[in-house]
């Protein structure tokens, strides 16, 4: 549209002059008329111009700006609340914004393909949960290359403008918190947590959580187990901690670090009965983990603020369109939901919870 505007102002140059050219005045008044002619048209040129450049230059209101979002599910406790987070901000700025994700979750091979799908479409901007560096790292600085803005959901590779998330520090500091509150003093904390393989920043986790429990309890007050594994899945979660339950009774402290961990524990905590002798804590704040806090079979859950990475990806592309400052890591507000805050937060999002 911006092209034809131009386009329109060259065509009436175009026109004015041969319409002077052929008039029958004399040769001199030819020269004076066209002359005329050609400055009118000139100055019409240059506004044109200046409109152009004033809509190029304002991206929060152009309806031609492409921006592809590429989370690790196509729904979910988790990508649900993004996607929806991503199609809020991308309305209110008026771009075009197109959800995609892997069939299987978080498959950095699939998310390859659909960085490619996305660029082919002309993305000006992508955001995206990249973990892989070996897997993305050339197709990154093609893209790059390219002038594409690239954001990182919950994660990225060094070279993006921005990632917007829960940094795993931060996570595990809010989650060792919660278990200092809630584990009595006198009680030996014998702890174990459940992610996915695909979460590479796991032994940073153990590191900051594990150091914030021995220096408020000590060393010899803390067990802590090797990670389990759910692969996304709620009967694999429950399947696997059942199995670890069985041959490590005394284990007290549960804690997810995949949404499907928690309801797969949250299943096995409610079949067993054993609400008052796990602490188990989810991740996420879906209505089905929100139940189960609720029910009181989770004593909370983190709250990692998938929406906020969605929306604030977007605007936070927006920043890097027009040239502004802004951190390079972008906290997505994470906190803890406890049993009293169930029904408050549920409503929020739009649950009702039973």
């Amino acid at each position: 549209m911006k092209t034809r505007k131009i386009t329109g102002a060259l065509v009436a140059l175009s026109l004015m002059l041969g319409l002077a050219a052929c008039s029958g005045q004399s040769s001199e008044t030819q020269q004076v008329s066209a002359a005329e002619t050609e400055a009118a048209a000139t100055e019409a040129l240059s506004k044109e111009a200046e409109v152009q450049t004033e809509e190029q230059g304002s991206s929060g209101s152009s309806d031609d700006v492409k921006v592809y979002m590429i989370g690790g599910m196509p729904g979910g406790p988790a990508w649900g609340p993004a996607s929806i987070g991503f199609e809020t901000a991308c309305e209110e700025l008026g771009w075009e914004g197109t959800y995609l994700a892997p069939t299987q979750a978080a498959n950095q091979t699939e998310i390859y393909e659909l960085m490619i799908t996305a660029s082919t479409n002309g993305a000006d901007a992508i955001i995206v949960l990249a973990i892989d560096d070996d897997i993305l790292g050339d197709l990154v600085d093609e893209l790059k290359a390219d002038g594409i803005i690239l954001i990182g959901a919950n994660a990225g590779l060094d070279s993006f403008d921005a990632v917007v998330g829960v940094d795993s520090a931060e996570q595990a500091r809010l989650f060792a918190e919660a278990v200092l509150e809630t584990v009595p003093e006198d009680e030996h904390i014998y702890s174990v947590a459940m992610t996915t393989t695909l979460n590479t920043t796991t032994d940073e986790w153990n590191a900051v959580y594990e150091q914030a429990l021995i220096d408020a309890r000590g060393a010899e007050n803390c067990t802590f187990y090797d990670t389990l594994e759910c692969q996304s899945s709620t009967q694999t979660a429950y399947e696997n901690f059942s199995a670890f339950k069985l041959a490590n009774p005394d284990c007290n402290v549960f804690v997810s670090l995949n949404s499907y961990a928690g309801l797969g524990v949250n299943s096995y905590i409610e079949e067993n009965g054993l609400q008052d002798e796990l602490y188990a804590f989810g991740i996420d704040d879906s209505e089905e983990i929100l139940q189960a806090v609720k029910d009181g079979n989770l004593v909370g859950t983190l709250s990692q603020g998938f929406y906020n990475i969605g929306y604030q990806g977007v605007y936070v592309a927006k920043q890097e369109m027009d040239g502004e400052d802004h951190e390079w890591q972008i906290s997505s507000n994470p906190e803890m939901v406890w049993q009293d805050m169930a029904d408050d937060w549920a409503a929020k999002l739009g649950y009702t919870l039973k």
